[in-house]
């Protein structure tokens, strides 16, 4: 089986194969459409690269605990128990940095560290 990660621009070929198969685009909705394809050609390298550095880490790290997923409707107090789980230091909370970029945060996010605004879990 072929590791699809490696593939130059797979996630951007995802997405167009995607939009393809499943009728296409609304009008409404192709600005949206447009970021994500910016979006993936402009971090494709970061991509690229944390894979090539950091992979082998990644799957060798062992959780040694389950990990806690906070879901809920709409105004039902999930953001309030995400930033008490975030205040006790045996839970590491994902930042919406680590949210947005989940393909390249682990080498992008330190450059970033003194522009960031708040520090908090969302």
């Amino acid at each position: 089986m072929t590791n699809f990660r490696y593939v130059p621009f797979y996630p951007l070929a995802r997405l167009l194969y995607l939009a393809a198969t499943n009728g296409g685009l609304g009008f409404r909705n192709a600005h949206i459409f447009v970021a994500f394809v910016f979006r993936y050609i402009l971090f494709e390298p970061l991509r690229l690269l944390e894979l090539l550095l950091f992979e082998r880490k990644i799957l060798k790290h062992q959780v040694t605990e389950p990990p806690i997923f906070v879901l809920g409707h709409w105004r039902s107090g999930t953001t309030q128990l995400q930033h008490l789980l975030a205040s006790d230091e045996n839970h590491a909370p994902t930042s919406l940095y680590q949210f947005l970029f989940i393909d390249h945060f682990i080498l992008s996010e330190s450059w970033l560290k003194g522009k960031r605004q708040g520090e908090g879990p969302i």
